[in-house]
């Protein structure tokens, strides 16, 4: 990784970026598959390993990417939310969501599954919001004043 990241930093070709990519994303492979051995004292199959695979790893990456990218995310958030799409898709979590709670005692589920009824439940409010908001642009405002109704 060091390698690589110092490559990266140091030169701007195109061809040592490529290799500076390869060698990082090798190097953080190799230690993200060692994380068991490395936090746990030799129990690979530990929950902390899956914890930091499957929640640090894909948050820490997002954070990146939303840094990067946050004007294009922010507009195509933006266009999804006054989109039919998003008020099906909040729906569809909604109701999704609150089969999963009705069927389970299992603690993660029901956790996980309130999650997304919340997310569902903003992603629908959001749309009638937005939906809201143009219905009132588009409507004429009518002022009237007490000189033009004794006309």
């Amino acid at each position: 990784m060091a390698v690589g990241g110092g490559l990266g930093i140091n030169y701007r070709q195109k061809d040592a970026d490529v290799i500076a990519a390869i060698l990082y994303g090798v190097g953080g492979g190799l230690i993200v598959d060692e994380v068991g051995l490395l936090l746990t004292f030799n129990d690979y199959w530990s929950g902390l390993t899956w914890t930091v695979l499957g929640f640090l790893l894909p948050f820490s990456l997002m954070l990146v990417l939303f840094g990067r990218y946050r004007k294009k995310i922010t507009d195509e958030l933006d266009e999804f939310a006054t989109s039919k799409l998003s008020f099906i898709l909040g729906v569809f979590l909604v109701a999704l969501s609150v089969g999963f709670l009705l069927q389970t005692n299992n603690p993660l589920v029901i956790i996980s599954s309130s999650a997304l009824t919340v997310i569902g439940a903003a992603i629908v409010f959001l749309f009638l919001i937005q939906r809201l908001m143009k219905t009132r642009e588009k409507k004429p405002k009518l002022i009237f004043s007490a000189s033009t109704l004794q006309e």
